[in-house]
């Protein structure tokens, strides 16, 4: 499934450059064209970006909170 509605509440993959993929919570924010913007739960709006609405980085969210988003919360793992 891909997001298809504003405020879809997501998981999207974001890794910096040598360190482990985390799922991190979002909300879909806006639509253009092939793409979705994407804003990351719990982070200024200067993190939110682009992505591809067929890129296997968008998720559903599951009901559990995701590792990435604990670990956002506890300042560990980077940020998206």
């Amino acid at each position: 499934k891909q997001p298809r509605t504003l405020g879809e509440e997501i998981e999207i993959t974001w890794a910096a450059k040598g360190h482990p993929v985390l799922l991190w919570e979002a909300h879909v924010m806006g639509f253009n064209g092939s793409a979705v913007l994407v804003k990351y739960d719990g982070f200024d709006d200067a993190w939110s970006e682009w992505v591809l609405t067929k890129s296997t980085r968008l998720r559903p969210r599951r009901a559990a909170p995701s590792v990435g988003h604990a670990a956002a919360r506890m300042g560990v793992g980077g940020a998206p």
